[in-house]
């Protein structure tokens, strides 16, 4: 009976022994992942502003900047386009995670951190694959320098068109893109891309994005086709709308100006200027909203003299039901405006 637990004990040691050995191995065989941007040169889509310049790399340095603009590691963009900076891996490799860090200091300094952050892969780096598009966390606000991580991970987000592929991906180059502010800076200093060499199993390869103009669905409100008329402020009176305009801009008229058929669905009124001459872009005060609200929403207004338009193109072409969609413009509340107005008793 002693013999037999002695046996029994050793058998089990040795199962236990070969098994700590396989989990040894197995963690071995794992690829050990590592900043493949480190060091690499990359592609910005515009020059960062020459006080703020990128010489030596400085997304792939692996140094970051203290929270302080002065500190030479941040690289700066003003204005403008949305910036874009592609890096090449050399080859395709299995990709895990991909970072982007920056600098808000708002407002001693104008700095603020982008709205978003979009990363993208691509095998050939004209057709790229959404990654994730990354919202910021930190949001605009006064406050101390601080910093923030936009940050794609694999294992946690998927990709963009299918968040249920999750893991790594297998791509040779990465995309990162921010938008920029009207006027405050983006200052960026390190981008790192975590992954390893070759392919690892399970990586996927990231369909590109099918690029095409919007289609009519729930993002249109069901809009097919969209007409724009201006309904600011403009000499002669071009920015008033009355039915007898309306008309042949929404449906297909003959040469007698009656309508034979439809032609836009849907009618986007645009103002931009006030009588006053002040643009609905930020520097609009009360006076001017006011204006505006009176003009497109009164009793003989815009909005009326399309209903009465949609009514009469509808009874023409025998549809009685016909309906026309409207999209508004929201004027900008202005972000730097400091003499809107008294609202509520409170200027």
């Amino acid at each position: 009976m002693g013999l037999k637990i002695k046996w029994t004990a050793a058998v089990m040691t040795a199962v236990m022994f070969l098994s700590q050995i396989s989990a040894v191995q197995a963690e071995e065989a794992k690829p050990q992942e590592r900043n493949l941007a480190l060091g690499l040169n990359y592609i910005w889509s515009q020059a960062p502003e020459a006080a703020h310049p990128d010489t030596n790399r400085k997304l792939t340095d692996g140094k970051y900047g203290a929270l302080d603009m002065s500190d030479p590691a941040w690289v700066g963009h003003v204005q403008k386009m949305t910036r874009e900076v592609v890096f090449d891996l050399g080859e395709q490799k299995s990709i895990s995670k991909v970072k982007a860090h920056f600098l808000q200091d708002w407002p001693t300094n104008s700095i603020l951190v982008p709205l978003s952050v979009s990363m993208y892969a691509s095998d050939d780096s004209q057709n790229w694959g959404a990654l994730s598009h990354k919202a910021t966390q930190l949001l605009w606000g006064d406050g101390p320098p601080r910093q923030e991580t936009f940050e794609w991970d694999g294992s946690r987000d998927g990709i963009q068109s299918d968040k249920t592929v999750t893991g790594m991906v297998y791509a040779r180059y990465v995309k990162v893109t921010f938008p920029m502010h009207t006027r405050a800076w983006s200052l960026i200093d390190e981008v790192e891309i975590w992954g390893t060499d070759g392919k690892v199993a399970g990586a996927v390869t990231v369909p590109p994005d099918q690029v095409g103009y919007l289609k009519p669905g729930e993002a249109t409100a069901g809009i097919n086709h969209l007409g724009l008329l201006y309904n600011g402020h403009y000499k002669d009176n071009l920015g008033d709308w009355t039915k007898e305009r309306i008309i042949p801009n929404i449906s297909y008229v003959n040469q007698a100006g009656q309508p034979v058929d439809r032609l836009f669905d849907g009618v986007l009124y645009l103002g931009l200027t006030s009588p006053a001459g002040r643009g609905y872009d930020g520097r609009a005060n009360l006076e001017d909203w006011q204006w505006y609200l009176n003009k497109t929403f009164a009793a003989t207004g815009d909005m009326q003299q399309l209903n009465e338009a949609t009514k009469e193109v509808g009874a023409k072409l025998g549809q009685p039901d016909y309906k026309e969609k409207v999209v508004l413009m929201i004027p900008d509340p202005g972000e730097y405006l400091n003499d809107f107005g008294v609202v509520n008793g409170e200027a």
